[in-house]
């Protein structure tokens, strides 16, 4: 039985690349560096697999780190955005979203 379980979710996990393959599957990176006399600032992340979720909610969230970063080390700040960050009904819905990618038969 665990044998088969084991076979099966290397089938399932084989037929997923080939798909990802197949379709062009793709994923996204942010990323910010900003150097000022000298110095430094990064943040990054990567394998993000939504484009749009990578623009609206990590771009800026990486810009707002690399910000701190400055305001950390005693540089100002000008023009930061104010945080805004997702309500109640947007994060259901993006919940709602994510669940409906799965694939639900297997």
């Amino acid at each position: 039985m665990a044998r088969e379980a084991v076979a099966a979710e290397r089938r399932r996990t084989l037929d997923l690349l080939v798909k990802w393959y197949s379709e062009s599957w793709q994923y996204w990176g942010v990323k910010c560096d900003f150097e000022v006399l000298g110095e430094e600032f990064h943040d990054s992340v990567w394998g993000i697999d939504d484009k749009d979720y990578a623009e609206r909610e990590v771009v800026p969230e990486i810009a707002d780190n690399v910000a701190a970063e400055l305001e950390k080390a005693g540089f100002t700040v000008n023009g930061r955005p104010e945080r805004v960050y997702p309500s109640r009904a947007d994060k259901q819905a993006r919940l709602r979203y994510n669940l409906q990618l799965q694939n639900w038969k297997d």
